[in-house]
């Protein structure tokens, strides 16, 4: 998640008399004049601002350093933390991120320009102009927070994202703004305010990320210091991959995309190649490569908890004959339903952004390869759909339609299963109703269990890769990857199989080949959802009312032990959805150990009673 640090100065507050939450344009250009008067003297013949400090973040510290061009709003910040370095660089049309690995790629989506605007405008103190016409004022409010009220004006830039300015009414300073993101809330605090050149400028800045807090104590400011213009340029791409020639790798294509890959010369480990992801290592993995952890954060994914995050980094990562050296890797304690692959040892984690930000990749779901070519070599002719991708973070994004309306959809090799629809999309576009109906069904992401609506007949296209008759899932998360602002859905497997696909980052499109064949696995006719909570334990989590499942007796919190007279223990998960999927009519014999008594039920799979279902 991108947390630019923008720096604010001494802003006067209008007194008012108004009502709180009063509709006040005229009263809204007040404050900016007020704002203009409070800020010092000299303001008008900035042309630049450096600023140098320690920022303290997942339990590290680091050097930070940041630049802004006053005239043209470009900024580039940098933090170089003891492992890895990361940063923001905004050319004055596009915000380039350098994420931890040292790769970089565009925040070029729609939310993410308009985003980048809005901290452009703020870093660069466009507010303070004589001329404000580049902000849409909306009202002049009094908040209250811990026992103290202040002015908040909320404005949007012009392209940009609405904001919040908060004014403390004993200094006039700006104290705080808020943003709202894609699927989180950025709050960022100024205080302890010094003079600078005749100029105040806060020393001490905090930014909150739902929970996730980012502190700068800066040491000092410079004003029309000197800087070079190529500061403000898109960052050169990191070379730290060695492949001449493209190679092909065996993958496991059943739901998740799975290849094999050695670190430091040991494994081979096997990972989910995830676009949605990055480059994860779980503890267990760590522990047998003999890795030092540092650092300690937080990490969400598709369920709506957190997880704890660390960092970790890898000698060399040998994928094929691609050889990448120095990577980082987040180091997550990923679920063990995620990992597990029964008898056979569990995953080492993901492989993410990280991958595809410095190879092409090509996934082949029937023949089940994945061929990793750089980028000068990679196919140049598309003998499908070529579709654009963008990002507003990490995930790939796509325009696309789901049953015929247009909307934003992230590509998420990720994505074992169905298309999920978001919630925000949905009711925007007058079809809430429509997708929150069907068959309820729970999924599960890092972060927890999600509450689903399965529905059936529906088309997913992107671009003119058109999928007809496709069950789609409505998520209805009010937090985590599934709750976003933005997107329409998500697409994963059930979609992406009916293509061979070529992802090439360096021209930021995807290649979908049709591949006529593909026929998805059947819906769960069990109507039990079960999550394996260790080497041993099969958990039932949900039962769907007036299901096999259901009407057989089992509950929810029942521990298979037998499926057919086959202990589940050495049993995938995969395994035992392939069994909840057979055919109508097939009778599972299962047997459950309910608080120490084993209890044996024959459950007869049916299909799901799609017309009666409800919202």
């Amino acid at each position: 998640m991108r947390q630019f640090l923008c720096i604010a100065i001494v802003l006067g507050m209008l007194v008012t008399t108004r009502a709180a939450a009063e509709s006040d344009v005229d009263g809204a250009q007040a404050v900016l004049a007020r704002a203009r008067s409070a800020s010092g003297h000299g303001w008008a013949e900035v042309h630049t601002l450096s600023a140098e400090g320690d920022e303290a973040a997942i339990g590290l510290i680091a050097h930070w350093h940041l630049d802004i061009d006053v005239a043209t709003s470009r900024f580039r910040q940098l933090s170089q933390f003891p492992l890895f370095r990361t940063g923001d660089v905004y050319d004055g049309a596009t915000d380039w991120v350098i994420d931890r690995s040292g790769a970089v790629h565009p925040l070029n989506g729609e939310f993410a320009r308009q985003e980048a605007l809005t901290d452009a405008w703020i870093a660069s103190r466009q507010y303070l102009n004589a001329n404000v016409t580049a902000i849409t004022p909306t009202h002049v409010s009094h908040r209250g927070e811990a026992g103290k009220m202040y002015a908040v004006l909320n404005v949007t830039p012009k392209g940009g994202i609405p904001i919040d300015l908060w004014f403390d009414p004993d200094t006039g300073w700006l104290v705080r703004t808020d943003e709202q993101l894609p699927i989180s809330h950025l709050t960022t605090r100024y205080s302890d305010y010094r003079q600078v050149s005749g100029l105040m400028f806060p020393f001490r800045i905090v930014n909150d990320v739902d929970g996730n807090i980012d502190t700068v104590s800066v040491t000092n400011y410079a004003v029309d210091s000197a800087t070079d213009a190529s500061a403000f340029s898109a960052p050169q791409q990191i070379h730290d991959v060695m492949l001449e020639h493209p190679t092909t790798i065996a993958a496991e294509t059943n739901g998740s995309v799975v290849i094999e890959a050695t670190l430091n010369g040991m494994g081979p480990y096997a990972f989910i190649l995830d676009t949605g992801g990055h480059d994860i290592l779980t503890p267990a993995a760590v522990t047998a490569l003999g890795l030092n952890v540092t650092g300690s954060g937080r990490s969400g994914g598709a369920g709506e908890g957190t997880v704890e995050e660390r960092d970790t980094k890898v000698r060399t990562l040998k994928i094929g004959d691609a050889v990448f050296s120095d990577q980082h890797f987040y180091v997550i304690p990923l679920d063990y339903d995620t990992v597990e692959r029964g008898r056979r040892p569990p995953l080492a984690g993901i492989l993410g952004l990280e991958i595809f930000e410095r190879v092409a990749v090509a996934i082949d779901y029937r023949d089940g390869a994945v061929t990793l070519s750089p980028f000068a070599k990679s196919p140049d002719v598309c003998a499908g759909t070529t579709v654009d991708l963008t990002f507003n973070e990490d995930i790939p994004l796509a325009q696309g339609r789901i049953d015929g309306v247009d909307g934003l959809v992230a590509v998420d090799t990720g994505n074992s299963g169905l298309a999920v629809v978001q919630a925000v999309w949905a009711a925007k576009k007058g079809l809430t109703v429509k997708f929150a109906n069907g068959v309820n069904s729970v999924s599960f992401g890092e972060g927890g269990m999600l509450q689903n609506w399965i529905s059936r007949n529906h088309t997913v296209e992107l671009g003119e890769a058109r999928i007809p008759d496709q069950l789609v899932s409505y998520a209805t998360a009010k937090s985590g990857a599934f709750s976003s602002r933005t997107e329409a859905a998500n697409v994963g497997y059930e979609y992406l199989a009916h293509f061979n696909l070529y992802f090439d980052y360096s021209r930021q499109t995807l290649c979908l080949e049709p591949r006529a064949g593909f026929v998805p696995p059947a819906f769960n006719r069990s109507g039990m959802s079960v999550f394996k909570e260790d080497p041993d334990t099969f958990a039932v989590v949900a039962i769907r009312p007036g299901s096999p499942a259901s009407e057989a007796g089992i509950l929810v919190g029942d521990k298979l032990t037998e499926i057919n007279g086959q202990g589940t223990a050495a049993m995938s998960g995969d395994e035992v959805s392939k069994l909840s999927r057979g055919a109508p009519g097939t009778i599972l014999h299962i047997t459950v150990d309910r608080q120490g008594q084993l209890l044996t039920f024959a459950v007869t799979l049916a299909e799901p009673r799609w017309d009666n279902a409800n919202p």
